[in-house]
């Protein structure tokens, strides 16, 4: 029961994990995709933002699953 419920707490921390990643590296590639039109109509502050919130939120997500990780190892 206990590993179950272990079990359950890890995978939910996983596959929010594994979402952030790939905001982040989507908004890598729309980021990449649109390097040409960020250069011309001056949005990289704009941009970054949007890297910056995806990077944070997806740091936040891989802190909690280390940390569930952790916790299920002990």
């Amino acid at each position: 029961v206990v590993v179950l419920m272990n079990v359950k707490r890890v995978s939910g921390s996983a596959s929010d994990l594994a979402d952030a990643t790939a905001q982040v590296a989507g908004k890598v590639v729309d980021a990449l995709s649109n390097i040409l039109s960020v250069r011309l109509f001056g949005r990289r502050a704009h941009e970054q933002a949007l890297f910056g919130k995806a990077q944070d939120m997806e740091a936040t997500r891989r802190a909690k699953a280390r940390a569930d990780v952790a916790w299920m190892s002990c």
